[in-house]
């Protein structure tokens, strides 16, 4: 199921809140497009804005493009060089999922930053730096004519791109050595073939090869069609021409290479929430499971990678854990390489989503490899094992043993030093964590206090909200010491019911709505002057924002003991 509506979308729009040029440049864009026909998604006008429905956005999004501001001095920036384009987070990370899922990258820039670009990629990453000679940047002038020039070249450089993508595929001559990245040569290649795939008829011809081909050809076939299925429009069209089948029965029966590109193909295909269930129905999960238990590193990954992707869909969550598959990915969870790992943890992240799967991931020994992961893996890592505790510890049942782990003090030091994104998802599972009374104590007595109360007061909206709902269930524990909040700690809060986003004002909210549960924290929310905001948005807001608000205000009128409260991923 999609996070957002439609789930699929032309254009993602990816730039900094931290800057107003931004701000003005990207809402320009996203309403020209809309009025053009467009699908577009950008943060302020969805309805879910975490970090899995901007990476969904992204993932499935035909072109990304990239509003690249420098740093803004003015009022509401910082000046400290924290808020240009590549100095934050999100948006390098927006960027990153792009090139890993082969998204065609659009940079746009005001045209009075025209001599500004090389200051700007001065602060990019090395592997971004290539940004500057792919593709021509856009400059934007403000005005009907020259705006709608420039929005005229990105719609176009992006579908030039999305028909060449085919062209793009092509093996070279003398090409002789095979790699999820280039076919093998043959003698009767399939290149013409490839070359004319502009009409979603045109991807039967790609099926037909897959199952009467011989070993090379169909090879050669898989390999085309995971290329093609990386862009999201192809998605679709590649399950209705019926590749599905053949894909699958190569998946199954192939030698190495032949499985190799089937599972790439059907893990891109997967990337599409409608063709989700499809794939489970077509039979794809046993071959999967198959190469998940016996492939070697690549194959390993890129099986986990794919039931990852059909682990999204709650349909088939039941019917992948039930198949066999847990006990192998807790396997790549503990011997395999750092994209493996990362792959067996997402996939038990979305298993563990539904509330049947959960008993059965813990007695596969999956808390053990999750929080070794969370001790020695790289950033995306941690924090794919943090959502996937997070998920086990919605479970009452889990939570004591989950704590004994070891983890608690892990979680710490990443609130205390990991990402914005990591120190959002560690105080998530604390807040999880946190609703049996023993862990309360264990937690409090392990220094999660502060780093908690400063995510409260620096985090973005989701950081906010889940630190407020850990210290909220800390504070239930009558033998903590008493847990207190000022005024200050809470300002952040209605300073987003004030002035942030849509998305922000609900989070915020809520946040507000869990801590006013707690008879001890309300004088600091009131002190912190929200009473205000939250009736204006209780009358005004959208409607989650009036429920939130309406709640926030229904609770800091009661003095009624407040329940243990968690958090799924």
């Amino acid at each position: 199921m999609a996070l957002n509506e439609p789930g699929h979308w032309d254009f993602f729009i990816s730039y900094t809140q931290m800057n107003p040029y931004a701000i003005v440049l990207a809402e320009k864009l996203y309403h020209t497009l809309e009025k053009q026909g467009k699908t577009v998604w950008m943060d302020v006008n969805m309805e879910t804005c975490n970090r899995a429905a901007m990476e969904e956005g992204v993932r499935n999004s035909g072109c990304v493009i990239a509003v690249v501001t420098g740093v803004f001095y003015g009022k509401g920036g910082h000046g400290e060089g924290c808020n240009s384009y590549f100095e934050r987070e999100s948006c390098l990370q927006e960027l990153k999922w792009a090139m890993n899922s082969g998204k065609f990258i659009q940079p746009v820039f005001w045209v009075e930053d025209k001599k500004r670009v090389g200051e700007f990629m001065k602060a990019a990453p090395k592997d971004m730096q290539h940004l500057k000679q792919d593709v021509e940047w856009v400059y934007m002038i403000r005005g009907d004519g020259y705006w709608n020039v420039g929005v005229d070249k990105i719609v176009n450089a992006f579908s030039k791109s999305a028909q060449n993508t085919a062209v793009d595929l092509l093996p070279s001559e003398g090409m002789q050595t095979f790699s999820t990245d280039h076919p093998p040569h043959t003698g009767t290649s399939i290149a013409p073939m490839v070359a004319d795939l502009k009409k979603a008829s045109d991807f039967h011809g790609l099926v037909d090869v897959l199952r009467t081909s011989d070993r090379r050809r169909k090879t050669e076939a898989a390999w085309a069609l995971s290329k093609l299925a990386s862009s999201d429009v192809n998605q679709i069209q590649i399950v209705r021409a019926g590749a599905l089948g053949p894909l699958v029965q190569l998946l199954r029966i192939g030698d190495a290479e032949g499985k190799i590109q089937a599972v790439v193909a059907l893990r891109n295909l997967a990337r599409n929430a409608d063709n989700q269930a499809t794939i489970v129905r077509a039979g794809a999960v046993g071959p999967l499971l198959q190469l998940l238990s016996t492939g070697d590193a690549a194959g390993k990954t890129q099986a986990a990678g794919a039931l990852k992707n059909l682990a999204g869909n709650t349909d088939n969550q039941v019917t992948i854990a039930c198949s066999g598959v847990v006990k192998p990915l807790v396997d790549l969870l503990s011997a395999g390489d750092a994209e493996g790992k990362t792959q067996a943890a997402w996939a038990l992240k979305n298993l563990a989503s539904n509330t049947d799967n959960q008993t059965l991931i813990v007695r596969s020994g999956a808390v053990k490899a999750l929080v070794q992961l969370l001790r020695t893996g790289d950033d995306e890592g941690c924090i794919e094992a943090m959502a996937a505790l997070t998920n086990l510890a919605s479970a009452k049942e889990n939570r004591i043993q989950i704590a004994q782990s070891g983890v608690v003090d892990l979680l710490v030091y990443r609130l205390r030093t990991g990402s914005n994104a990591a120190k959002t998802q560690a105080a998530g599972t604390l807040w999880n964590l946190a609703g049996n009374e023993d862990n309360q104590i264990m937690i409090v007595r392990d220094g999660a206090l502060e780093p908690l109360v400063h995510l409260l007061k620096t985090g973005d909206a989701a950081g906010k909200t889940r630190a407020a709902g850990a210290l909220t269930n800390l504070a239930l524990n009558t033998r903590n010491k008493k847990i207190d909040l000022c005024a200050e700690d809470v300002q952040p809060l209605v300073q987003l019911l004030r002035h942030g986003d849509d998305a922000c004002k609900t989070q915020a909210a809520g946040a507000l709505r869990i801590l006013a549960s707690v008879t001890q924290f309300q004088m600091a929310i009131k002190g912190a002057g929200a009473i205000e905001p939250l009736q204006a948005l209780s009358q005004k807001g959208d409607v989650d924002q009036k429920s939130e608000a309406r709640k926030a205000l229904g609770n800091l009128e009661s003095s009624a003991q407040p329940q243990i409260r968690d958090i799924q991923v």
